[in-house]
């Protein structure tokens, strides 16, 4: 027996002894179902027992949770197309902007690096799914939508975050979380450079460095490239 496989057989006897009405299982839930699904994407026959048990057999009893579980392109997803179909349903359910970025806000806050990654992951695919609805939260528009103040109060949190995120923790991380600080400065360029330069006279110096450096360079990089793309986005604030 393998490794990994002899793990996934402990996680589910584990997860098993519990069972669904466990409060520290359901309140590290969104740690374990992720770095199962880590596991998934180089051995995802083996994750299939206790994913089924989380997320299909004790879905009611974890319905709350389970929103906010990061949703990506997982390798091997044929095999787990029932179990991560769970994942994007519970996504779908949600469509107020605000609520989507405080899930987001809540994901990248975990202190797991393994969770970071994959929500940073998921923010970059819905930046670009969403990049309209976006550029609106960072318009200067205050009319008609009642979740538009919500929305805006989120991001500046998010982005906050994004920021602490690129000066601390595992580079994978402030890699990320530089990526999606450089879509988000595509949206309003000059509203980032303001918080980044900001930024630069806050906290340890030589942490902020690196994050400058890692957000500038992303920054640079997508305005750069974004040509028309980067025109359209400005012309929302016309």
């Amino acid at each position: 027996v393998g490794l990994h496989l002899l793990a996934c057989q402990v996680w589910h006897a584990l997860i098993a002894a519990a069972g669904p009405n466990s409060l520290q299982l359901r309140a590290s839930l969104t740690q374990v179902v992720v770095n199962l699904l880590a596991l998934a994407e180089v051995y995802p026959e083996d994750v299939k027992a206790p994913l089924h048990l989380l997320l299909l057999d004790w879905a009611t009893h974890f319905k709350e949770e389970i929103q906010y579980i990061p949703v990506v392109q997982y390798t091997g997803s044929e095999c787990l197309g029932e179990i991560l179909g769970v994942l994007g349903r519970e996504q779908k359910r949600y469509t107020a902007m605000s609520h989507l970025i405080q899930r987001h806000v809540r994901v990248i806050t975990c202190d797991d690096e393994t969770v970071q990654v994959y929500g940073l992951r998921e923010l970059l695919i819905n930046l670009a799914s969403f990049s309209a609805e976006f550029a609106h939260v960072f318009s200067r528009d205050e009319s008609g939508d009642a979740d538009l103040p919500l929305s805006k109060a989120g991001m500046q949190e998010l982005v906050s975050l994004l920021l602490r995120r690129c000066s601390m923790g595992a580079i994978g991380v402030r890699l990320f979380a530089a990526d999606c600080l450089g879509c988000i400065g595509a949206i309003d360029p000059e509203r980032m450079g303001k918080i980044v330069r900001e930024k630069e006279s806050i906290g340890d110096q030589s942490d902020d460095d690196l994050a400058i450096e890692i957000i500038v360079k992303h920054l640079v990089k997508v305005v750069r490239s974004g040509g028309d793309k980067g025109g359209k986005a400005n012309s929302v604030f016309k």
